[in-house]
């Protein structure tokens, strides 16, 4: 579990500074990983209590503490696994990848030699979105904490599948086709044709070297979505695909550059370089399919994804 540097890492504050500095552990750590024997028929119960325990525990960044991973053993062919980390440390798309180590550990073959690791990997303007409709505010305050509000649509199993069907036959990915209905949402709630949308991605180029390794490398890319009210979907749907793949040929830019050669008016309660964030957090499960001659399977643990 620590083959990787990012998840021996530890942030401190400078001696000089407030700014936070990354540092690698070097030499052994203690294993991250428990274990817990369960029956068949305690299994969901089980399973459940250890997703509940995982998903409360504090994670410590001063001392490296980012990471933890509970096996339960239901018999002698059937496990869960049940992995937390903090997000600072690595993203979604670098659980992906663990889970190929984990594969070939067990079936006895070597990890990967020399992994490209995170600390290698360097980088050498609109108004504030207008208020929804249903807005219970008329003003933005500063932001001096950051908290979350949860809401849940479960959308049918009839619909993802129509979902599905027009996607492939327009030759379009259901990421685009949600980022599109995004894009029309707002426009139509806030009768606005021009905005800009903050697409989360895994800042990674799958062809180079860079493209396997471990760590946040995540990033958000500003992309411009124009003309949503005067479009037909399908219409809609291409142009905003051609933007976002223009975009990404030019992930590689520092967002510092941009800001730079833009200089927006900058404000506490608000992002430069975007006005709303789309984050379709659809790991590679084709990645994820097998361990040797093992099957994975998902399943959802209080509202979120985990892996079975």
């Amino acid at each position: 579990m620590l083959h990787y540097d990012a998840l021996r890492t530890y942030f401190l504050a400078g001696s000089s500074n407030s700014e936070p500095k990354k540092h690698v552990i070097k030499g052994d750590m203690p294993s991250r990983v428990t274990r817990l024997s369960s029956t068949k028929e305690s299994a969901r119960a089980d399973v459940q209590m250890v997703f509940d325990e995982i998903a409360k525990h504090e994670y410590s960044l001063s001392t490296g503490n980012t990471f933890r991973a509970k096996l339960v053993t239901h018999d002698k062919e059937s496990y869960t696994l049940v992995l937390g980390f903090h997000n600072i440390a690595i993203d979604a798309f670098s659980i992906a990848h663990r889970m190929s180590d984990v594969s070939r550990a067990y079936q006895f073959e070597t990890l990967t030699p020399n992994p490209i690791l995170y600390l290698d990997f360097t980088r050498p303007i609109p108004e504030p979105l207008p208020f929804l409709p249903h807005a219970k505010v008329k003003i933005r305050r500063v932001q001096r904490s950051y908290g979350h509000n949860f809401t849940e649509r479960v959308v049918g199993n009839e619909l993802v599948q129509r979902i599905e069907a027009i996607t492939q036959a327009l030759g379009f990915t259901a990421m685009q086709f949600y980022l599109s209905a995004l894009q029309v949402l707002l426009c139509r709630l806030l009768n606005i044709d021009d905005i800009y949308i903050g697409v989360v991605f895994n800042g990674r180029d799958l062809t180079s070297k860079f493209g396997d390794t471990v760590g946040h490398l995540a990033d958000i890319l500003p992309i411009r979505a124009k003309g949503a009210l005067g479009k037909s979907f399908s219409d809609l749907l291409e142009d905003t695909t051609e933007t976002l793949l223009d975009s990404l040929d030019h992930a590689n830019i520092p967002s510092t550059a941009m800001l730079e050669e833009i200089r927006p008016d900058r404000s506490e309660g608000n992002m430069p370089l975007f006005q709303v964030a789309h984050n379709y957090r659809g790991v590679e499960k084709s990645r994820l399919n097998s361990i040797g001659n093992c099957t994975t399977t998902w399943k959802n643990c209080a509202k979120q994804p985990c892996m079975m």
